[in-house]
């Protein structure tokens, strides 16, 4: 069953957390991607590839140095009395099936710089992804003020075959919008020095890129504060919306919503317009999220992703709300943890989007994880990523006895069985420790 969800990348992790306000009153975790995606990962959402729904994402470093998300690292290696400049951990696009397991991995063509805006999956079948080239170029005309200035990054894009890798078009801004209007003047340097490849001026910066019905794209460029509509075929500039040296003017909506608590975004974010016309806003660096009816600019929930303002560092390039089923390929996860007369079993289940019940059972060591031989101990609701029974002591028969869970989905169907695990006994003083979230028994048939 499709639920829908909050889906987001926060820098090195990805996470699901229940997002419909009127079924879920909790947000607890439902996946953690670390281990699934390397590096920093963003542009996290679900999208349709080949007619079947997926999950794909940006992966790659972050160049804090010029606090920019590039994706290709360069090194310089003394081989023989020789040196030479490679390329390491280039930024990967990944999609990943409903098992989240990644089933096709995307680079960029031609060598290109593969940059963080933007991967978006176009008809099922190919992908437009964010290209940086740093020129070698003569920049006295566009204010240079210093020898050296030379290196101009020429912001583009290219739609790509996801199969085969060709490149089924590629844009770059330097071959058809000049750098005399940008916002950031080279003087300024706020965008780059211009002085190396890898201190480029950036004076365009693409922040987005989507292709409409008739083969045109339109493309967000952040140092022009413009959207270009492109011609696919020739490339050309068709028309612009915004900047500061032209006759358009671009003028507030009628719909404006205001961040809760004053909160300011420098960098990042996103706005979604919901199925039902309301909006989900992501705000960056800022690191919230907040839910808005449209009609009203009433905030519907508003939540920070580290539970506080002014967090440290916490902060999501891009979030979303978006139908998903999960069902994992790994097994779920159990625990048993004893203390005099208490015993707390655990059960979680990460990527797991299905499961309503938790089942317990308890088996000599002998015994093979059936649930019709082994010993029931109860059952409870799902409460959240993890779940936990408390029981007596006296539940269990056998103080060598090992215990299992069984995921239970909606009618009753066994969605997955751990593996056995034996009962952790720990002191009472550290009990605490294990004094989260108890559940009370539904059923007993010991």
């Amino acid at each position: 069953m499709l639920s829908r969800f909050i889906i987001l990348a926060i820098p090195l992790v990805l996470i699901l957390v229940p997002g419909d306000t009127q079924q879920h009153e909790r947000r607890d975790l439902v996946w953690s991607g670390i281990g699934h995606i390397a590096g920093w990962a963003a542009n996290f959402r679900p999208d349709v590839y080949k007619g079947k729904p997926v999950l794909r994402s940006w992966q790659s470093r972050l160049d804090l140095q010029h606090v920019r998300f590039y994706s290709e690292h360069f090194a310089c290696l003394q081989l023989g009395g020789r040196r030479r400049l490679i390329r390491s951990n280039p930024s990967k696009y990944v999609i990943l099936n409903q098992h989240y397991e990644v089933i096709k991995t995307v680079t960029a063509g031609r060598h290109r710089l593969g940059v963080v805006h933007q991967f978006r999956i176009v008809d099922g079948t190919t992908v437009l992804i964010e290209t940086s080239i740093p020129r070698h170029e003569c920049l006295a005309r566009w204010g240079r003020k210093l020898e050296g200035q030379n290196w101009i990054l020429s912001g583009g894009f290219q739609e790509l075959d996801v199969e085969t890798g060709r490149i089924v078009f590629e844009w770059q801004s330097l071959d058809h919008v000049n750098p005399s209007y940008s916002t950031i003047p080279l003087s300024e340097g706020l965008e780059g020095s211009g002085l190396s490849s890898l201190d480029a001026w950036n004076y365009f910066n693409i922040n987005s890129v989507d292709k409409d019905d008739q083969g045109n794209y339109l493309v967000s460029a952040r140092n022009y504060a413009t959207i270009f509509k492109i011609n696919g075929t020739s490339g050309a500039v068709i028309w612009q919306l915004g900047g500061f040296f032209n006759r358009s003017t671009f003028a507030l909506g009628e719909h404006t919503f205001d961040a809760p608590d004053g909160i300011l975004a420098p960098s990042q974010g996103n706005n979604q317009i919901l199925p039902n016309s309301n909006a989900f806003v992501n705000w960056g660096q800022a690191g919230a999220i907040t839910g808005f009816d449209c009609a009203t600019c009433e905030v519907l929930f508003h939540a920070y992703l580290d539970s506080a303002p002014a967090g440290l560092g916490v902060e999501s390039y891009r979030s979303f709300r978006f139908n998903w089923m999960g069902t994992p390929s790994e097994e779920p996860a159990v625990a048993a943890v004893q203390s005099g007369d208490q015993l707390k079993l655990y059960a979680s289940w990460n990527e797991d989007t299905e499961t309503t019940l938790w089942q317990f059972y308890e088996k000599p060591t002998t015994n093979v994880s059936d649930a019709p031989t082994a010993i029931f101990l109860g059952e409870v609701k799902r409460g959240g990523f993890e779940t936990a029974l408390h029981l007596s002591e006296e539940f269990v028969s056998n103080e060598n006895s090992l215990v299992f869970a069984v995921a239970v989905g909606k009618g009753g169907i066994t969605l997955g069985i751990s593996r056995d695990v034996a009962i952790d006994v720990v002191p009472f003083s550290e009990w605490a420790v294990h004094s989260g979230q108890e559940q009370v028994v539904l059923t007993s048939q010991n």
